[in-house]
């Protein structure tokens, strides 16, 4: 996407140096090297934090072809306790898009499987790749598929920068971006005017464990607002038991105020294929 991003593919002359640059000796793993044509480098060259981006990949087989949209973003989860990001400290790590998906100038490592950046590769230099290619079921059926591509086509489908999205957003990433922050917003809300109200701890945390523990919805047009905000009380559940009362509040506040709507500002984007 011109001004925004740059993508490297492995047909690029250039792009095993960069690699190289950003990722020393990944080029060296004989499970990469199978699916090194599943990879491209995706730099951001706007300047800006991209909070969100949505990728479009086209794929040609001997028995066929087809098409996948893959959104990346990082949001809030309760599923890595140990960790800094993603809810344990700071507030940011608390509501979608305030950690950007590309910092300005960064490089990631994108493929089906997985979206690395340098410095999670320097901390993981011993990729789990079983974990990694089978994870998940649609993991499993992308290794399938591709290990017999006859080629593999990517585009940047679009970008959030700022809020504004820009891109032809066949993924549709500005509906689930928006849709995910105003549940999380949502529920910080709802459990700040019970704190503002005069609810007392116990209160607080019996509604807050009610919210996290509530049963999977029903896959409607809802769906994924209401997972949302049961992930998300479950976030503000963990941050409740670690945090002092004033701490909670003021993360509640930071919530309930960052929550900005996401605007329309479509541009055509270009493909690159290898």
């Amino acid at each position: 996407m011109t001004g925004y991003i740059a993508i490297k593919t492995p047909s690029d002359l250039d792009f095993v140096s960069v690699l190289n640059d950003h990722f020393p000796g990944l080029l060296n793993d004989p499970i990469f090297q199978k699916i090194q044509s599943h990879a491209v480098l995706i730099t951001n060259i706007s300047g800006k934090a991209i909070r969100a981006y949505s990728t479009h990949w086209a794929i040609d087989t001997p028995t066929g072809g087809y098409e996948t949209l893959l959104k990346h973003y990082f949001h809030p989860s309760t599923s890595h306790p140990r960790t800094v990001h993603f809810g344990l400290k700071g507030n940011k790590t608390r509501l979608t898009g305030r950690i950007a998906a590309l910092k300005a100038g960064a490089t990631r490592l994108v493929t089906p499987y997985f979206n690395w950046s340098a410095n999670y590769y320097r901390t993981h230099p011993m990729p789990n790749w079983k974990t990694i290619l089978s994870a998940k079921a649609s993991r499993q059926f992308l290794v399938n598929e591709l290990s017999s591509t006859t080629r593999v086509q990517i585009a940047v489908d679009a970008v959030i920068v700022r809020n504004r999205v820009i891109g032809l957003d066949l993924a549709g990433l500005a509906k689930t971006y928006r849709t995910t922050r105003k549940a999380e917003r949502d529920e910080a809300r709802d459990i700040l005017k019970l704190l503002e109200s005069g609810g007392s701890q116990a209160q607080i945390r019996a509604v807050v464990s009610q919210h996290a523990s509530a049963p999977r919805p029903a896959r409607d047009s809802n769906y994924t607002y209401n997972m949302v905000r049961i992930r998300q009380a479950g976030v503000l559940l963990r941050r409740l038991e670690k945090a002092r009362p004033e701490q909670f509040a003021k993360t509640l506040n930071y919530i309930t105020s960052e929550s900005r709507p996401i605007h329309s500002g479509l541009k055509k984007i270009s493909a690159g294929a290898f």
